[in-house]
């Protein structure tokens, strides 16, 4: 594991810590304890899901219909409708764990840089 990815995973981790509009989410879910993806709640609900053991890159998971894609369409991302996100066989503990991602289209954006992850954070809690 490089230290671009260490300064990344860490810098993202700084953000979503130290943001006055965020909580952790602790979940109660037998085996959803966020291992691999660490989770935040605006104070009005709306979740964030930071996945952080990846090697090359940083995930960011958020609800489709809490940021403006067309702000956001330069950063690599896949949209995952509800539908197949309950069709994957329990893949998606981490993020079930939270209500507010239950049902929802979500968005996984492929961080590559502290800038993304800034834009992202920022257009979920505005």
């Amino acid at each position: 594991m490089g230290v671009g990815i260490e300064v990344l995973r860490n810098g993202i981790n700084d953000l979503l810590e130290s943001h006055p509009s965020l909580e952790p989410f602790q979940s109660t879910i037998q085996g959803a304890k966020g291992a691999r993806l660490r989770r935040y709640l605006t104070f009005s609900g709306h979740p964030i899901g930071h996945e952080h053991t990846l090697k090359t890159h940083q995930n960011i998971w958020v609800r489709r219909d809490d940021v403006r894609w067309n702000r956001l369409r330069d950063i690599e991302c896949i949209l995952k409708t509800a539908a197949e996100l309950r069709n994957s066989d329990g893949a998606n503990s981490n993020l079930f764990a939270v209500p507010a991602f239950q049902d929802a289209d979500l968005i996984r954006f492929k961080i590559i840089n502290l800038s993304q992850a800034a834009r992202v954070i920022t257009e979920v809690v505005s």
